[in-house]
C-alpha cells in the first residue's frame, strides 16, 4: 500500500467555500471504497473546485468580454460565441494528429485571427480570462471532506483532469483552493490525451504502476469520470453537484446562460432544489414554483426586454393588462438595478375592449373575429361580446336559421354568422360608436396617440392587440411607430396592418421549433401565472376629465388568483428583488432562451403529480368572450373514466400535459 503521512493543516480551509455536502449513505459507500485502493485520483472542475455563481463555464466568458471593453477597448458582443468556436476551432486543427486535447494558447491563436487583432492584444484578452478564472473558482465543500478522508486514511492522491489550462495554471488555482497533499497532477493539455476518452487513465495507471483496481477515481461526469474510468478497470465514486438536479429535470447541458444574473440565479435555483425536502404542503409548492420556475421566467423575459429597449430608442413602453402587470412589475425592478430610466406604463386593455374597434378601422378582420369561436359558444354569448342583445335582432337571426339562444357557433352555423353580421353591420356599428369614442379618448389620455415611437408589451401569442392599436392609430391618420415585445409569437394577427412589427423572447414566428413545442403544451397555464389582481377589461366609462376601465367582477376569477397564483407571484417576485441586491453586477443582456424555456417552463410541459393536481384545476375562458373551465377538465369531469384524448364535450384539454399527469394516477 502506498501510504502517505497527512495532518489537518495540509488543506488550508477558506472562507469562500461553496457548500455542498455528502449525505450519509455517499460518506459511507466513499469510506468502503477507501479500503480498497492505495491511490485515489479526484477530478479537478466541479469535484474539488467550481466558478462560483456560474451555472455554465462559458458563463464566465460574458465577464471577459466586459472587461476586454473596459481594458483594452474592444466592443464585441459576441465574445462568448467567438471564443466557443476559437476552442472548436483549435480542436479541429488537431484531430488528424490523434491529439484529443488543446491548450489555452491555440484557442487564443484562433481568436486572434477570428478578431484581427494584435499578438499583444490577444496575450491580454486571455490573461483577462485567467485572472477571471482565479477570481471565481472555489474550494467545494464536498471536495475538502472527500480529500480530508482519503488523506486521514493514508491514501495517496492524485489529480486527473480534462482542461485547455496549463499545468502550472492548474497547480496555482489548486493551491489557491487550499489543496496542498497532491502527490501528482495530470493535465490533459500536456499529455494531449483526455479521460473523456479513457486514454489519460491509461497513462496514469502506467506511470503510478498501480493496478487499476487499487486506484479510486472520484468525479461528476459520467462518462468521463465514471464510464471511461471503469473501462479501464478502475474504481469510481461519483460525485454530482448541486446543479446536476437542475440539468437533469430540465435537460440542460453547459450552453452558456448568456447573462450574468441568469447564470447566478440558476445556481442560487440549484441549491435550494438541493436543500427541498420534498414537502407537498401547497403554500410550499407555490413557492418553490415561483421561485425555482416563474421567477426565471419573468426574469429572463425583463432582461430580454431591457436590452430591446436600450438599443430601440424609445422613450415609452406600454405594458397591456392584464398579462403585463407581473411582467410590469419585474421589468421596473431589473430596469432600476441596471440604471435604466424609461416611461413604463399600464394599459388598460382587453380582446373584449378593443375588437370592437375594428368594426371602424378594419371591418373584414372584425367580421372574421366576430364569427369564430375556439370555446362553442351559443348564438347569444357570441352576441353578447360584440355588444349585441339576442332579443334585438331575433328577426335577423331568423332569417339565417338562427333563432336558438343556445346554439353553437361552430363549423355550419359559422358561415349563417358571418352572413347575418354583413346584414346587422350597420346596426353594429351603431351600437359600439361610443365604445369606439371611448377607446380614442382612453388611448389619447395615456399618450398613445402621439407620433412619438413606442413599444408595446404582452404575453403573446398573435399580436391581436397590438394590431387593433396599429389599424386605430392608422384610422385616425397618426403616424406612429409601436412595436410588439412579447414572451413569444406563433403567427402574426389575422389580416395583420402592414406596419405591424413584433419580436418573440422564447420564441418568434413559431421558432425555434423545439420551444414552441414546450410553449404549446400549455399556453394558457402561462397566461394564467401572468394574471392580474383586477378583472378583465370590459370597456371604458368617463369619470370628470379621466377615462377609466370598466373591470369585470368575477368572484371565482379572484379568487383563483388570491390562492394560487399571487403566492407564485409574490415569491417569484420576493426572489428576485433580493437577489438583485445582493448581486453586486448591474450590466443587463440578453438571456439565453432555451435555457430559460427548459427550466421556467418545466412545471408546465413536465408537470409533477402535485403540480399537476393544483394547476390542473385552474380555470381559463380560452376565447374572446368565453366562459371559464378547468385547464384539464377536471372540475367538470372524472378524467379516468374518459377513453382517448378528447373531453366529453368534443374538445381537447387546454393544458395536455397536466390531462396526461391526472388521467393516469
Amino acid at each position: 500500500m502506498i501510504a502517505t503521512s497527512y495532518n489537518s493543516h495540509q488543506i488550508q480551509m477558506r472562507t469562500n467555500i461553496e457548500k455542498h455536502y455528502l449525505n450519509e449513505q455517499q460518506q459511507r459507500e466513499f469510506d468502503q471504497l477507501l479500503t480498497q485502493v492505495d491511490v485515489v485520483s479526484f477530478d479537478l472542475f466541479d469535484t474539488l473546485i467550481h466558478r462560483k455563481n456560474l451555472f455554465s463555464p462559458k458563463d464566465l466568458f460574458r465577464y471577459v468580454q466586459a472587461e476586454a471593453k473596459k481594458q483594452l477597448g474592444l466592443d464585441i458582443d459576441n465574445f462568448t460565441e467567438l471564443r466557443v468556436r476559437a476552442e472548436e476551432r483549435a480542436r479541429v486543427r488537431v484531430w488528424g494528429y490523434s491529439i484529443e486535447e488543446v491548450d489555452l494558447g491555440a484557442i487564443y491563436a484562433e481568436l486572434k485571427q477570428m478578431l484581427g487583432v494584435t499578438p499583444q492584444c490577444s496575450e491580454a484578452l486571455k490573461q483577462i480570462e485567467l485572472n477571471y478564472e482565479k477570481s471565481m473558482l472555489v474550494p467545494l465543500e464536498s471536495g475538502i471532506a472527500l480529500m480530508e478522508a482519503a488523506l486521514i486514511a493514508g491514501k495517496k492522491i492524485i489529480i486527473v483532469t480534462d482542461t485547455y489550462f496549463s499545468e502550472d495554471f492548474i497547480k496555482e488555482i489548486v493551491a489557491q483552493a487550499g489543496y496542498h497533499s497532491i502527490s501528482k497532477i495530470y493535465v490533459s493539455s500536456i499529455y494531449g490525451k483526455t479521460k473523456q476518452t479513457g486514454s489519460l487513465f491509461s497513462i496514469v495507471l502506467n506511470d503510478l504502476g498501480c493496478s487499476p483496481k487499487r486506484m479510486l477515481h472520484v468525479g461528476d461526469n459520467r462518462l468521463s469520470d465514471v464510464s471511461m474510468a471503469l473501462s479501464k478497470g478502475v474504481r469510481t465514486f461519483f460525485v454530482p453537484t448541486i446543479k446536476h438536479r437542475l440539468k437533469w429535470r430540465c435537460g440542460l447541458g453547459d450552453e452558456p446562460s448568456g447573462e450574468p444574473f441568469l447564470s447566478s440565479l440558476l445556481c442560487e435555483i440549484s441549491r435550494s432544489m438541493a436543500e427541498d425536502n420534498g414537502s407537498v404542503d401547497r403554500l410550499a409548492l407555490l413557492q418553490k414554483v415561483g421561485q425555482q420556475n416563474l421567477s426565471v421566467l419573468y426574469y429572463a423575459f425583463s432582461a430580454w426586454l431591457l436590452d430591446n429597449l436600450k438599443h430601440g430608442g424609445y422613450k415609452r413602453v406600454y405594458f397591456a393588462a392584464r398579462d403585463g402587470l407581473i411582467m410590469k412589475q419585474f421589468f421596473d425592478r431589473v430596469a432600476a438595478a441596471a440604471g435604466f430610466e424609461i416611461d413604463s406604463r399600464y394599459l388598460y386593455v382587453s380582446r373584449l375592449a378593443l375588437y370592437p374597434s375594428l368594426i371602424f378601422t378594419e371591418p373584414e378582420t372584425a367580421r372574421y373575429l366576430f364569427s369564430h369561436s375556439w370555446d362553442h359558444l351559443t348564438i347569444e354569448e357570441t352576441l353578447n361580446r360584440i355588444s349585441l342583445e339576442f332579443d334585438e335582432v331575433k328577426d335577423l337571426l331568423a332569417e339565417y336559421g338562427l333563432l336558438n339562444r343556445k346554439l353553437e357557433l361552430n363549423e355550419i352555423t359559422r358561415p349563417k354568422f358571418k352572413a347575418f353580421l354583413e346584414k346587422a353591420w350597420p346596426l353594429l356599428q351603431r351600437k359600439n360608436q361610443k365604445n369606439f369614442d371611448m377607446v380614442e379618448m382612453y388611448m389619447r389620455q395615456e399618450m398613445l396617440l402621439t407620433d412619438e415611437k413606442a413599444a408595446f408589451v404582452d404575453i403573446g401569442w398573435h399580436g391581436s392587440l397590438q394590431n387593433c392599436l396599429v389599424n386605430l392609430l392608422d384610422y385616425l391618420g397618426i403616424n406612429k411607430e409601436i412595436d410588439g415585445y412579447y414572451l413569444g409569437t406563433f403567427d402574426k394577427p389575422k389580416n395583420a396592418s402592414i406596419k405591424f412589427r413584433a419580436k418573440g423572447f422564447l420564441i418568434e414566428n413559431d421558432e425555434p421549433h423545439w420551444i414552441s413545442q414546450l410553449v404549446r403544451s400549455g399556453p394558457s397555464i402561462i397566461e394564467l401565472f401572468h394574471s392580474a389582481d383586477h378583472g378583465s377589461v370590459l370597456a371604458y366609462r368617463q369619470e370628470g376629465e379621466t377615462v377609466k376601465p370598466v373591470l369585470e367582477n368575477n368572484p371565482a376569477e379572484q379568487q383563483q388568483y388570491q390562492t394560487i397564483i399571487k403566492p407564485i407571484q409574490d415569491s417569484a417576485l420576493d426572489f428576485i428583488t433580493q437577489f438583485l441586491k445582493d448581486f453586486n453586477r448591474t450590466f443587463v443582456s440578453s438571456p439565453n432562451p432555451s435555457i430559460t424555456a427548459r427550466v421556467a417552463l418545466r412545471v408546465i410541459y413536465n408537470p409533477t403529480l402535485p403540480e399537476a393536481d393544483l394547476f390542473g384545476r385552474l380555470k381559463i375562458a380560452s376565447d374572446f368572450g368565453g366562459r371559464l373551465k378547468s385547464v384539464t377538465g377536471v372540475s367538470e369531469w372524472n378524467l379516468k373514466e374518459i377513453k382517448g384524448n378528447l373531453l366529453p364535450d368534443g374538445t381537447l384539454p387546454i393544458w395536455r400535459p397536466g390531462y396526461q399527469v391526472l388521467k393516469n394516477i
